[in-house]
C-alpha cells in the first residue's frame, strides 16, 4: 500500500503535512485497480537481423569460393585454403543462426500494469518492471525502420534491476509509445505515486 502522506512530503520538498491529505487524492490512492489488459504481446521482427544476415551471406559466399578453390585447385599455393573457406562458411552460418535464435526467443508482453521481457532458448531470463515505476518513454524509428514498418520503444524506469528497457523491432511502435504514456499516468494515479525530477 502506498502512503499518501509520504508521497506529498516528497512532492512538496519535504514539507511536513500533519493534516489529512485532500479527499480527491485519498480516494484516488485507495481506488481499486482496473482490470489488467494487454497492450502488446509478441516477438521482435527478424528485420532487425537484416544487416547480420547480409554480412553472414557474404562470409558464406567467400567461404564457399575458397572451399571450391581448395577442393578443385591444382596449384600448390592453394593447399589448405579449402579448410579456411570451409571454416569461414561455417562461422557465417553459426553467427546467422545465433542472431535468428536470439530474436526468435525474445518475447515482449506489455500490459496496463507492467512490461515483461523474456529472453533465452534453453535458459530463460525474465525482466518485468511495473508501469508505475516508469519515468520516461521514447520511440526510435530509423529510415530503414520506416521502410519495413518497425521501431524501438525505450522505457526509462526507477526499477534498479532494469533501469532501461528496449522493446525493439516491433510493428506499430508509435501506437505502443502513446499507450505507454497514457497507462503510466493511470498506473501512477492508481497507486498514488508522484515522480519528482531531480
Amino acid at each position: 500500500a502506498v502512503n499518501v502522506q509520504t508521497v506529498f512530503r516528497i512532492r512538496f520538498c519535504g514539507e511536513n503535512l500533519n493534516q489529512t491529505a485532500p479527499s480527491s487524492v485519498s480516494s484516488r490512492a485507495t481506488t481499486m485497480p482496473a482490470k489488467e489488459t494487454t497492450l502488446f504481446d509478441g516477438t521482435p521482427s527478424q528485420w532487425t537481423n537484416l544487416g547480420t544476415f547480409i554480412g553472414c551471406s557474404l562470409m558464406g559466399l567467400l567461404g564457399l569460393v575458397l572451399w571450391l578453390v581448395g577442393l578443385f585447385g591444382n596449384v600448390r599455393d592453394f593447399d589448405g585454403i579449402g579448410w579456411v573457406g570451409f571454416s569461414i562458411l561455417g562461422l557465417g552460418a553459426v553467427i546467422a543462426i545465433d542472431a535468428y535464435i536470439k530474436v526468435r526467443f525474445t518475447h515482449f508482453s506489455v500490459t496496463t500494469e507492467r512490461i515483461e521481457v523474456e529472453r533465452g532458448w534453453i535458459s530463460k531470463q525474465v525482466d518485468h518492471p511495473d508501469l508505475f515505476r516508469m519515468k520516461d518513454v521514447r520511440v526510435g524509428i530509423s529510415i530503414f525502420d520506416r521502410i519495413v514498418g518497425i521501431g524501438t520503444v525505450t522505457v526509462i524506469s526507477t526499477d534498479k534491476s532494469t533501469p532501461t528497457l528496449r522493446i525493439y523491432g516491433i510493428f506499430d511502435s508509435r501506437r505502443l509509445y502513446d499507450q505507454l504514456k497514457q497507462e503510466a499516468v493511470r498506473a501512477d494515479r492508481r497507486r498514488g505515486v508522484v515522480h519528482v525530477e531531480a
